[in-house]
């Protein structure tokens, strides 16, 4: 069981509350095709959790030219645009398990790398806002993964110290970032196809729910 100075269960969005994996690989899939540009999709996959303009210059089978990066991730956004309330889905652990941690006190937030339209978009449309007061996404003034800065304006927002809260993700980015935030952090590896030693690994949000007191 973790400690009981845990105030507060702050959640990362795409593969931990969101099943929204696939769907990021088909938009990248699909400007890729329209922009004739070859990509390594297992290298997108794994990269998922951090801007998009990082995972192209990155899946890229030949170096892209900054305005390609610029004109991919503008396409990219666009394509996700129309497609994200058909092929994201919510995880079925997590109304249950946001609704448990709420009834036994816990302050609740999600730090993402989504940009903020969007964030506040998906937060809205899987009525997650009636659960989670605070989301922050990368934007103005906040980095986007590896470095902590959602993280700990989701943590000032809340009214809280570093050492208060847990965050849950499913990526090293996510651990990094919350190493870097000075909170816990617990992996979820739905799939069980991750070797992972650092922190504590769950398969099921649920899980949750027997580790904190």
């Amino acid at each position: 069981m973790l400690t009981s100075v845990i105030r507060a269960v702050i959640f990362d969005l795409d593969g931990t509350l969101l099943d929204s994996k696939e769907a990021i690989v088909i938009s990248f899939q699909e400007a890729a095709r329209r922009m004739n540009i070859e990509i390594d999709e297992d290298i997108v996959r794994n990269l998922i959790g951090i801007p998009a303009r990082e995972i192209i210059k990155r899946a890229a089978l030949t170096p892209l030219r900054e305005e390609e990066v610029v004109r991919f991730v503008h396409l990219r956004r666009e394509i996700f645009k129309d497609l994200w309330k058909r092929e994201v889905k919510l995880y079925p652990d997590v109304m249950e398990t946001l609704i448990a941690l709420r009834d036994r006190g816990y302050l609740l937030g999600i730090a993402s790398s989504n940009n903020e339209e969007r964030l506040r978009a998906m937060v809205h449309f899987f009525n997650l806002d009636e659960l989670i007061p605070v989301a922050i996404g990368y934007g103005k003034g906040i980095r986007p993964k590896p470095y902590p800065d959602m993280i700990l304006k989701v943590i000032e927002k809340l009214g809280i110290s570093p050492q208060e809260a847990l965050y849950v993700g499913d990526t090293e980015q996510d651990y990094i970032s919350a190493q870097r935030a000075g909170t816990y952090y617990i992996m979820i590896d739905r799939e069980g196809h991750m070797t992972w030693h650092k922190t504590p690994v769950i398969r099921s949000l649920l899980e949750l729910l027997r580790l904190l007191p």
